[in-house]
C-alpha cells in the first residue's frame, strides 16, 4: 500500500493480460485497480492495460472480459516491477461447450492403450493439463481456444507425441504408441 509519503515515487506496470490456455492477448479486457487508503483516485493511472505514473505501492487488481471468469490479483509498483502477464481462463461450462476440442484414441499395435496418460500442451502459454485414457483408450480436451498444441500419449509400453493446430473446429486424432527403446523413459 502507497502511503502519502511514497506519493513521490512513481512507477509504471505493463499489464499482459492473456488467455491461460493458448496465451493469446486480450486486448478487449478491463483493468480495473484499487488501493487501501481513501485519498487517491486510481482510475487517473490506468491506461488502457497499463498503469502509468502510478505511486509506489501494492494495489488490487481485477480483470474482466464476457466468456471469461474475472480474476482478482495484486499488482506491486516499485522500481523493479515493469510488467504483469495475467491469464484468463473460460468462464463457464456451457460456454466452454460451444468452443473447440480435441479427442481421440490411443492405441498400441493397432489395439486401443487403456490407462495411457496423455498430455495437452498449449504451446504458446505453457499450459499443461493431463487426463488417462479410458478402458477402450478414447481421451478428450474440451473447452479449448484456436491455437497450436503439443499432445503427447504415454504407457509402460510406448510414447507418442503430435502437434496440433486447432482452428474453428474439433480434431479427433489417432495416437498410435511407438515402442521404447532401450533405456527409454
Amino acid at each position: 500500500m502507497a502511503s502519502a509519503a511514497d506519493q513521490h515515487l512513481r512507477g509504471t506496470v505493463i499489464v499482459r493480460i492473456v488467455d491461460s490456455v493458448t496465451g493469446a492477448p486480450l486486448p478487449d479486457a478491463t483493468l480495473a485497480i484499487r488501493g487501501d487508503f481513501d485519498f487517491l483516485d486510481l482510475r487517473q493511472y490506468v491506461r488502457g492495460n497499463s498503469l502509468v505514473d502510478i505511486p509506489y505501492g501494492a494495489y488490487h487488481a481485477t480483470v474482466r472480459l464476457r466468456g471469461f471468469a474475472a480474476v482478482r490479483t495484486s499488482i506491486t509498483v516499485d522500481a523493479c516491477r515493469a510488467w504483469k502477464t495475467i491469464g484468463l481462463t473460460l468462464e463457464s461450462p456451457e460456454y466452454k461447450g460451444m468452443l473447440p476440442s480435441i479427442s481421440g484414441t490411443v492405441t498400441f499395435g493397432g489395439k486401443p492403450a487403456p490407462l495411457a496418460w496423455v498430455k495437452l500442451i498449449a504451446v504458446y502459454s505453457d499450459t499443461v493439463t493431463e487426463v488417462m485414457a479410458d478402458h477402450d483408450g478414447s481421451f478428450s480436451f474440451d473447452g479449448l481456444r484456436d491455437g497450436l498444441y503439443m499432445v503427447n500419449a504415454d504407457a509402460a509400453d510406448g510414447f507418442v507425441s503430435q502437434t496440433v493446430r486447432l482452428v474453428g473446429g474439433n480434431r479427433s486424432l489417432l495416437l498410435e504408441l511407438r515402442p521404447r527403446r532401450s533405456g527409454q523413459y
